[in-house]
């Protein structure tokens, strides 16, 4: 009897079935992940963008042309990233928003922009942060 089931497990049919199932289970596992890969990249995009919208703000030498900077929507990213990471992005979030309210003045009268000294660089350096937490994959 043993010898009987062996016999037929050995056989090309049961091997055939066996393989079919396996690519089966690998396909639909591969097209699982580049889902959550393109589920992953929407949701970032647009906090990416602003990221380097700002970026890009800041290295314009026109203080005035600084656009204010707030992340669309830092709560989407939640369910993203680990909570570790969110917890990261939280902080430097409001680090970010805490020094940009205390070392950036705009005069009510002329509109021109005060910016404390070493300012711009501590913002850089933030952003960069943000980037490297915020990642596409």
């Amino acid at each position: 009897m043993v010898a009987l089931i062996l016999e037929i497990l050995e056989g090309p049919i049961v091997s055939g079935l066996f393989g079919v199932l396996i690519g089966a289970w690998l396909g639909n596992h591969f097209a699982l992940g580049q889902d959550k890969r393109k589920e992953h990249n929407l949701v970032m995009k647009p906090i990416l963008l602003a990221l380097l919208k700002h970026e890009d703000d800041l290295s314009k030498e026109d203080k005035n042309s600084w656009s204010s900077f707030l992340l669309p929507s830092i709560e989407s990213v939640r369910l993203q990233v680990s909570k570790r990471k969110f917890i990261k992005l939280q902080k430097l979030h409001d680090e970010y928003l805490n020094l940009s309210r205390s070392g950036i003045e705009r005069d009510a009268y002329t509109g021109l922009v005060k910016i404390e000294e070493g300012l711009k660089e501590k913002l850089e350096t933030i952003i960069k942060k943000m980037l490297s937490v915020i990642k596409k994959k």
